[in-house]
């Protein structure tokens, strides 16, 4: 029996101890060989940031390196990174959002038209995308590319906060 209690104490202190970074998820964002190598001495740059993406201004990253390149198909570069405890902390799924949530958030009480098959259109994103820059928010969407999840990082909470993610590496296509 204090054997079975031991073991119990030592697997309890192990999990425990587990550093924040153990649990970091991985996340890619498809680019150009040269866009990859100032992602990764500089970070993300804020007047490359278009007005006109789906949520507006911001860092746009997948989950997987093949959900990134299908959304960005002529890159030539993949950047790695790995997420943080702040990233966590302050993503907002869309996915699991419900519809009253989700018009709530946007302040768009009249949603038809803008979802499709659980996917966020431009106009309703770009809402959601200011409104989550106002309240410090990353938001994860339906990919419409791919099965999968992809991140939006306002460019105000990347500048706020750029060490919300740490870059690992750039992975050649």
């Amino acid at each position: 029996m204090t054997k079975k209690i031991a073991l119990f104490l030592l697997l309890v202190s192990i999990f425990m101890t587990v550093p924040d970074g153990a649990y970091a998820k991985s996340l890619f964002h498809a680019t150009e060989k040269a866009v990859a190598r100032r992602i990764m001495k500089r970070g993300f740059a804020a007047n490359r940031m278009r007005s006109t993406a789906r949520f507006g201004r911001g860092a746009y990253l997948a989950e997987s390196r093949a959900l990134a390149l299908s959304e960005k198909p002529a890159s030539k570069a993949v950047v790695a990174f790995k997420d943080s405890k702040l990233f966590r902390q302050r993503t907002l799924n869309t996915n699991r959002l419900k519809r009253t949530q989700l018009k709530r958030f946007s302040r768009d009480y009249d949603l038809r038209g803008n979802i499709r098959k659980g996917i966020i259109g431009p106009k309703l994103g770009r809402r959601i995308g200011k409104e989550a820059g106002k309240m410090d928010k990353v938001v994860a969407y339906k990919s419409a590319k791919g099965k999968g999840t992809n991140y939006f990082i306002p460019r105000k909470v990347y500048q706020r906060h750029p060490d919300i993610l740490k870059t690992v590496r750039d992975i050649q296509k």
